[in-house]
This record gives C-alpha cells, sequence and structure tokens, in this order.
C-alpha cells in the first residue's frame, strides 16, 4: 500500500459505526503492505466494544471485501490471532462499500413507519346534550 493503511480507510464508509470503529482499529496495526494480526481482545479493548461485536464485525469487513483472514496457530497446535491482510487500494470496492451502504439506507428508510402526529390519531370529542 502506498498510503498508511489508516489513511485510506479513514474516507471508508461501511454503513456501521462499529464496523467503522473496527476497520480503523485493524488499519491503526497495520504495516505499509496492510498486514497485521491484532487479537480480538486487543481489539475490543480499542474500541470498547465487546468481542462478539468484534468478530460481527470483521466478518461484514471480509464481506465487503475490505480484508481477508488467515488462521494462525501456535507451535503447539492452539489457535492465535489471525492474520489479518486490509485490502483499501481499490476504488471499486470502495464503491461497492458506498452503494451498499446506500442501498441499506434506503432500505431501512422505506420499512420505518412515519411517527404518528397527535392530532391524526386522536378522536374526535363528541358532547352529548342532554
Amino acid at each position: 500500500m502506498s498510503y498508511s493503511a489508516m489513511a485510506l480507510a479513514r474516507p471508508i464508509k461501511t454503513g456501521s459505526p462499529t464496523a467503522k470503529a473496527v476497520l480503523l482499529a485493524i488499519a491503526n496495526y497495520a504495516d505499509e503492505e496492510g498486514i497485521c494480526w491484532p487479537s480480538q481482545e486487543q481489539l475490543a479493548e480499542d474500541t470498547e466494544l465487546s468481542r462478539h461485536s468484534i468478530m460481527r464485525a470483521i466478518d461484514a469487513l471480509e464481506e465487503m471485501g475490505l480484508l481477508s483472514r488467515e488462521r494462525r496457530h501456535r507451535k503447539d497446535g492452539c489457535r492465535s490471532s489471525d492474520l489479518i491482510m486490509l485490502d483499501l487500494s481499490s476504488t471499486s470496492q470502495r464503491s461497492t462499500v458506498q452503494r451498499s451502504t446506500e442501498q441499506r439506507s434506503t432500505e431501512l428508510r422505506s420499512t420505518q413507519q412515519q411517527p404518528k402526529s397527535h392530532s391524526a390519531t386522536a378522536e374526535p370529542i363528541r358532547e352529548t346534550i342532554s
């Protein structure tokens, strides 16, 4: 990567504050080639998110094509942190992420109901004359 991973990650729209925080945290650890291996625990500490939120955000970032992962194991066979490779330099991926974000926003707006005003839902007052 010719620019720092952080500089490339900053303008990317992920559609989620959680995913954005995790992307920036990962980019902070990445070398000039976009490679790093922070643990989920470290990312959770850095972002103040739960480990489960970190896992979901990494999955989402991988689906968006912004990163890929490679499992790593210690010599004794235990799991180690994944090797993460950021791919932020592709403008086509940025526009795909932006389109995905815009599409999600449009879908959310169309499924949300507009709040009803009090006057529209109030029943008329009927007085009885005796």
